[in-house]
């Protein structure tokens, strides 16, 4: 047993403090754990039900969301405004394109070819380069494709399996929509032509295709990755034009040069992306929705939605250029520390919106306890 003054218990405390304040989501992990049901007796009641009930299920608690008024249903609300088009014609998500090396590498024209889904190769450069990013609370059907420029629809955001993980995550239906609309208005384009290059598949030297990873989320990874000469001109050539300086096959004494300027191709690109994807997911999230870069900044984001009225039409003005990245970062936590009460604004504004997640994710309890599937 710990004694009051065990250093465990004091490394925990202040653990689970940093939860509090920083988390949203992460505090509705621990609140759950302590409070109500965990996620796996709600996953057994929900696997209990057949496809009707669990349709029947799904449509009370989304029917229910529409009347509510709280925080987060007033943020999702909004947000679906800043979309003329009725979801239903916003498009599916395109296939990762390939970079041609009949094009990019004319004297390397090594074929491409897509490797299966379920193959050891595939399924272990997603495990090297998607399984380094933490798993989100929230299971997007909903993304902003900074390629088109558009919000995306996945195939399967309709499932019943990702809308139950929703709501289970305490989400209001929709939750997803939102955050994609507000990241893509707080996108000006300024790196298109990159974010395009980038959004291209992840390939090896010997041809094969990798489903499901792009060279942005290679780059992104921080793993040691294999960079073929098609798609390391491909970026060259979409981003910069330059067509002659660097050609297929890239002599040994050329590569040094080359994959530093598309480094920084990069480096500008994930900054762009990086920021405006977590001031998105911090518009009705917390710290376990933002990739770890960005965690400690939690804080100073909410603070801006604060101070814009958590409208991204009028935050948009603030967002960076990549060389001005770390100050923009600087200047958003010295305004919250310069307000007399912004941190305290930002912490509400967090508490906020994992107490509406609580009171969404208790409903479906509730909801699976009517239906006599789920002890109290």
């Amino acid at each position: 047993m710990m004694g009051r003054g065990d250093p465990k218990m004091f490394r925990a405390a202040a653990r689970l403090a940093m939860q509090l304040l920083l988390g949203g989501w992460a505090l509705l992990a621990f609140a759950g754990a302590q409070q109500s049901p965990s996620d796996e007796a709600l996953r057994a009641a929900w696997n209990a039900l057949d496809d009707a009930a669990k349709d029947d299920l799904l449509e009370q608690y989304e029917a229910e969301a529409d009347y509510l008024d709280s925080f987060s249903a007033r943020l999702v609300k909004f947000a679906l405004t800043l979309e003329e088009l009725d979801r239903k014609l916003l498009p599916v998500r395109p296939p990762i394109p390939v970079f041609d090396p009949a094009t990019h590498a004319p004297a390397q024209p090594i074929p491409r070819r897509a490797l299966e889904e379920d193959s050891d190769a595939a399924q272990a450069a997603r495990k090297r380069i998607l399984g380094r990013t933490p798993p989100r609370r929230l299971q997007p059907g909903w993304r902003y494709d900074y390629a088109l420029r558009k919000v995306v629809r996945e195939p399967d955001e309709a499932s019943r399996e990702r809308r139950f993980e929703n709501a289970l995550a305490g989400a209001l239906p929709l939750a997803d929509l939102a955050e994609a609309l507000v990241e893509r208005a707080l996108d000006d384009g300024a790196q298109h032509k990159a974010l395009s290059a980038f959004s291209h598949a992840y390939t090896d030297r010997a041809g094969s295709v990798y489903p499901g990873i792009t060279l942005y989320d290679a780059w992104n990874s921080g793993a040691e990755i294999e960079m073929p000469d098609v798609d390391v001109l491909g970026i060259v050539h979409a981003v910069l034009g330059e067509q002659t300086k660097w050609k297929a096959p890239v002599p040994d004494t050329q590569h040094k040069g080359l994959y530093k300027r598309v480094g920084e191709i990069f480096q500008d690109a994930r900054r762009h992306r990086g920021l405006r994807a977590a001031y998105a997911r911090c518009y009705l999230g917390g710290a376990s929705e933002v990739e770890p870069l960005y965690s400690v900044c939690v804080e100073r984001f909410h603070y801006a939605w604060e101070e814009h009225q958590s409208d991204p039409r009028k935050l948009v003005a603030r967002m960076p250029t990549p060389d001005k990245w770390n100050e923009h970062l600087a200047a958003a936590d010295k305004r919250m520390l310069a307000a007399k009460d912004g941190r305290e604004r930002a912490l509400a504004r967090l508490e906020t919106l994992a107490r509406d997640a609580l009171e969404r994710r208790a409903a479906l309890a509730g909801m699976l306890r009517e239906r006599g599937v789920l002890a109290r």
